[in-house]
């Protein structure tokens, strides 16, 4: 699945998030472990109830090979909606 298609098929941000660690299959557990943050503030973000930051997002784009660029300019479109 390309970032650009997850993308079209999200509601906000916190979907495209949820749907790149489900490609993983990864629990919020197991992804946390990979990029450093707990589960509970991941759930959080995926849901949109927090702000995932700067560095989540390099750590979040790294992990899943996309581009941090495009997961910053997704991010900000989201939050402008």
């Amino acid at each position: 699945m390309s970032l650009e298609k997850t993308v079209k098929d999200s509601l906000h941000v916190g979907d495209l998030l949820r749907a790149l660690r489900r490609k993983k299959r990864l629990t919020l557990i197991e992804l946390g472990k990979k990029i450093g943050y707990s589960p509970a503030h991941i759930c959080k973000v995926e849901n949109g109830q927090e702000d995932a930051g700067d560095e989540m997002l390099k750590k979040l784009a790294k992990y899943h090979d996309v581009s941090y660029l495009d997961l910053c300019n997704i991010w900000a479109w989201a939050k402008k909606k």
